[in-house]
């Protein structure tokens, strides 16, 4: 699961059984319970935008491919294993510098028949029910839980 700084201390204060004062980072993930219940894994990588036009200056010459791929963010969104036909939704994105974003590719696999990850389940004429669990796993990996 994702974890950030922001989560940390609530997740902190909820295992040593002390009150979460709000507001206080995102709700935490509870670590109470035996065994631990399945969770979603995400994870996510975004645009270094910021640093671009000091690259672009201390390199003069590079081509703008070189630059490209620091523009891109990438969203993996992970079912656990424990769920019956577990999938795996990646998305990589452009973002602009200016502002607004394209997006590069989705892909979606099913991990127990295709552990191997070649058949990726959004290739045209797919089932629109991948799309549709493709979307819920972008949406939820978005909101970071």
């Amino acid at each position: 699961a994702e974890v950030r700084l922001q989560d940390l201390y609530p997740t902190i204060l909820e295992a040593a059984g002390v009150p979460v004062p709000p507001p206080c980072g995102k709700d935490a993930t509870t670590l109470a319970g035996d065994p631990l219940r399945p969770r979603l894994l995400v994870a996510e990588y975004g645009p270094a935008l910021g640093f671009l036009p000091s690259m672009r200056k201390a390199f003069p010459t590079a081509p703008q491919e070189a630059f490209e791929r620091f523009q891109n963010a990438y969203l993996a969104v992970r079912e656990p294993d424990s769920v019956p036909g577990a999938r795996k939704y990646v998305r990589v994105t452009r973002h602009e510098e200016g502002g607004g974003s394209l997006l590069l590719r989705e892909e979606l696999y099913d991990l127990d028949a295709d552990p191997g990850e070649t058949r990726n389940l959004l290739a045209p004429g797919g089932d629109p029910s991948d799309r549709a669990r493709a979307d819920r796993l972008q949406e939820t990996g978005a909101r970071g839980r």
